[in-house]
């Protein structure tokens, strides 16, 4: 009995995984294409100073590490001017 000749079940199954994923892509993107993949509205200034309140660090280190440092102290400073004006 020699392995060898045998047809390998995994590669045989993957195979069949693999191209039912393409068939699939190719399916969404047939029905998909025209499209426009993200549409969000942008948040209310009180959605925002919400998520700003509970989460702010949070998003200040995601804006660091995706834009820099000066696009995280706009941020700031954008909320704090909303808190502000929101107190009076």
């Amino acid at each position: 009995m020699n392995i060898m000749t045998e047809p390998n079940l995994y590669d045989m199954v993957v195979d069949e995984l693999l191209e039912r994923q393409r068939l699939v892509r190719a399916e969404l993107r047939n029905r998909f294409k025209k499209t426009k993949p993200f549409r969000m509205e942008p948040l209310s200034n009180e959605e925002a100073l919400y998520e700003y309140d509970t989460r702010g660090f949070e998003i200040f280190s995601d804006i660091v590490s995706k834009e820099g440092i000066d696009a995280a102290i706009a941020y700031r400073d954008r909320m704090e001017n909303l808190k502000q004006r929101r107190i009076k």
